[in-house]
């Protein structure tokens, strides 16, 4: 996940660490998706403490961020 998110922040893009494996749908509501690397993101320390308690809000753009970045892994690898 870390180097599919290139060593940074997915959300700030900050590149120090430490960061945090933040689960897009919660694993007390999706218990079977803790492991699903498209269900995790990288954060930073400080985002990771900003979108708490408002992580709802951010599920649509971390989904887009991941399909963004796999896409992006694809095109490199050609």
């Amino acid at each position: 996940m870390l180097e599919r998110d290139g060593h940074k922040c997915a959300l700030c893009g900050d590149k120090n660490p430490p960061f945090h494996v933040h689960h897009i749908q919660m694993r007390s509501e999706c218990d079977e998706l803790k492991l699903d690397i498209d269900n995790c993101i990288t954060l930073c320390d400080f985002c990771h403490h900003d979108i708490k308690d408002r992580e709802s809000a951010y599920e649509e753009i971390f989904i887009s961020k991941i399909k963004d970045l796999k896409r992006n892994e694809s095109n490199q690898a050609r």
